[in-house]
């Protein structure tokens, strides 16, 4: 149902919002841009989620050598479950037919 899956969705990029606010100093532009409801349903949103591209979403990696608030201990735990999370916003933006998704290919 598209209503449960908006709101999904939502919860999802928050916890991948909370996630960058705690180990990366902030947010991504591309992350506020699709917490923004309006916003995600515009074309300038673009593939945010399907880019693979350097400095993407897709691309991120926690890791100390990359200034983040991580130990080398963590950085698994917390990789794995930031791509948990892009990976559900993918699914759910696929499903919502939302620009964010435009061009995937798995």
């Amino acid at each position: 149902m598209p209503v449960d899956d908006e709101r999904e969705l939502e919860q999802t990029l928050q916890a991948m919002r909370s996630l960058w606010q705690a180990h990366a100093n902030g947010s991504h532009s591309h992350l506020d841009a699709l917490l923004d409801p309006e916003l995600r349903h515009d074309e300038r949103t673009r593939n945010y989620l399907a880019s693979g591209a350097s400095g993407s979403l897709r691309d991120r990696y926690f890791h100390p050598m990359n200034g983040d608030r991580v130990t080398e201990g963590d950085c698994t735990a917390i990789n794995e479950q930031y791509r948990d999370l892009v990976d559900k916003a993918t699914r759910l933006s696929l499903r919502l037919g939302l620009p964010a998704t435009a061009d995937w290919t798995e």
